[in-house]
């Protein structure tokens, strides 16, 4: 999907069984209503919007999403880093689907595995990101 964050959501959905369309999805979250232009003219607006209306919205369409968020240049990076990294983990291992935010091009990616130093995953790219080098979020 172009819009990685809901192409993410809907790949964990269809792993859980939960049948839903890409157009429903896009209006339930609504994200097929936003006009999103970044303070700066960047072209990417719907990745510099809060995304957090999707996760609230998201619960309308049968889906909760839990996660950890942090930025680089918070003080508690690094623990966030290590918490994400566990939350992941935890999730793989019960079965639960997880995505994160720029573990190679800032696009959102689904991670289907782990290892002992970091995630597994596919998107616009496939690939293997040590936990600890995370920019931003997951």
């Amino acid at each position: 999907m172009w819009v990685t964050h809901l192409g993410c959501i809907k790949g964990c959905l269809e792993y859980l069984g939960v049948k839903i369309s890409s157009e429903w999805l896009y209006g339930g979250t609504g994200h097929a209503f936003i006009l999103n232009i970044s303070k700066d003219l960047c072209p990417s607006g719907p990745t510099a919007w809060n995304t957090e209306i999707l996760f609230k919205l998201g619960k309308n369409l049968g889906y909760r999403i839990n996660g950890v968020t942090s930025y680089k240049k918070d003080k508690d990076f690094r623990e966030k880093q290590e918490k994400a990294y566990e939350l992941v983990k935890d999730s793989i291992n019960k079965g639960y689907p997880c995505y994160g935010w720029e573990l190679d091009i800032p696009k959102y990616y689904v991670i289907y595995g782990y290892d002992d130093e970091g995630y597994l995953y596919t998107g616009v790219k496939k690939g293997h990101k040590k936990w600890w080098e995370q920019e931003s979020q997951t």
